[in-house]
């Protein structure tokens, strides 16, 4: 018996990690709308603006929607996980270069911009949850490619 997984178990866990993935995304995305909605704004760990708390949701309920098609159809299920983990890694992106663009607009304005802003902002739940899905995402290509792309 080697030590490699079959691809349709690389996409169980793929599957899987989706779900985990989803969930934290619901949450995140539920807590930033809660937040936002009463009044009081966590900027430090959720989005400070709906769109983003829908963006996060979104990105959720597709992710969510990869372990709850597997058994039924796996290439849906592939797709889902794929899909996900773009628009995860889309949303860390904005996150990032959003802190770059306000660093840049405060060095420009001659405004004191802390490092604990920056870290807060590279740091925030969105932006978190991207750098690991960017660690998943050449393993889901992958595996993507190889099973449903012959």
């Amino acid at each position: 018996m080697s030590g490699k997984l079959h691809a349709s178990e690389r996409l169980e866990i793929i599957s899987v990690i989706s779900g985990f993935f989803g969930s934290a995304y619901m949450i995140l995305g539920l807590c930033a709308l809660v937040a936002r909605t009463s009044g009081e704004c966590l900027t430090r760990i959720t989005p400070g603006n709906i769109g983003m708390s829908i963006l996060l949701l979104s990105i959720g309920a597709v992710l969510l929607s990869s372990p709850t098609t597997f058994r039924k159809n796996i290439i849906l299920s592939s797709a889902a996980s794929l899909v996900g983990s773009l628009l995860s890694i889309t949303a860390m992106v904005v996150q990032v270069l959003d802190v770059g663009a306000t660093w840049l607009d405060d060095i420009i304005r001659s405004q004191s911009f802390g490092r604990g802003d920056i870290v807060a902002g590279l740091l925030r739940g969105d932006a978190f949850l991207g750098y690991f899905m960017l660690l998943v995402f050449p393993f889901v290509l992958k595996t993507v490619k190889e099973h449903i792309i012959r």
